[in-house]
């Protein structure tokens, strides 16, 4: 990476705003880098994309971010990390960040939500045949998240969906960086259960390798500027300016 006294420059995609989860993490860590940060929302949805759809576009994005000077890409995105495998470039995957985590903290039996993709692409479960994944999709919320919807009966009533019947397990993996904003409901309905956040632990890698300092972050999006604006304030914290357009 540069040694530039600002920071390396990252690259960092997802198909919305669940990204800025990581963004925010990286952020409070106090560290110096530039961070090129792509919401593809104008793209279908990733989840719906097949595999193959999915790494071309996850690659034409992860290649305009270079171009525009980024090093390295991180992939906050666990749809869009079922796929880094089949893309010839230097990647971080949060689903990686995740994995590791559960496997540093011990974790014996998890309970993974997530989208459908990243539910039936099957890669916690492969990735931990030492531990009892017990996994579920949660399709529903990464939508109200992205939407700015956070609070309120319909919001509560989509959480306890998915969580309904859950058995008894040691940590909750968030395993959709939308899911974070929603950590309050989690939290209320399964007291005493950790929640394991992918993207705070890929911050926390990122981090280690970056001196003090501020992260200055350019926004693009292939979508709407002002939805991208709100959402991540909404949901994250994450005050934008001004949002460029991506060219790809």
């Amino acid at each position: 990476m540069s040694q530039d006294p600002a920071g390396p420059t990252l690259g960092m995609l997802d198909w919305g705003i669940g990204g800025c989860s990581v963004l925010a993490a990286l952020q409070a860590h106090g560290v110096g880098c530039r961070v090129l940060y792509a919401s593809d929302s104008g793209a279908p949805p990733y989840g719906k994309l097949t595999s193959t759809a999915l790494a071309v576009r996850v690659q034409q994005v992860a290649e305009e971010l270079m171009a525009r000077g980024a090093q390295q890409v991180v992939v906050a995105c666990n749809a869009a990390s079922t796929v880094c495998a089949r893309i010839p470039l230097p990647l971080l995957s949060v689903i990686d960040a995740g994995v590791q985590e559960i496997r540093a903290k011990g974790y014996s039996r998890v309970a993974v939500l997530g989208g459908r993709r990243t539910i039936e692409s099957q890669a916690y479960v492969a990735a931990l045949p030492e531990v009892e994944v017990i996994q579920r999709v949660a399709q529903p919320l990464s939508a109200l998240v992205e939407a700015g919807q956070l609070q309120g009966p319909a919001v509560r009533a989509a959480v306890v969906e998915v969580i309904s019947g859950l058995p008894k397990v040691d940590a909750l993996v968030l395993a959709c960086t939308h899911y974070p904003a929603l950590a309050p409901h989690f939290a209320a309905l399964l007291p005493g259960v950790p929640l394991v956040d992918p993207g705070v632990a890929l911050a926390q890698g990122l981090a280690k390798g970056l001196a003090p300092g501020k992260v200055q972050a350019r926004f693009f999006t292939s979508g709407d500027p002002a939805s991208m604006r709100a959402a991540a304030l909404a949901a994250f914290g994450v005050e934008i300016q001004s949002v460029e357009s991506l060219l790809c």
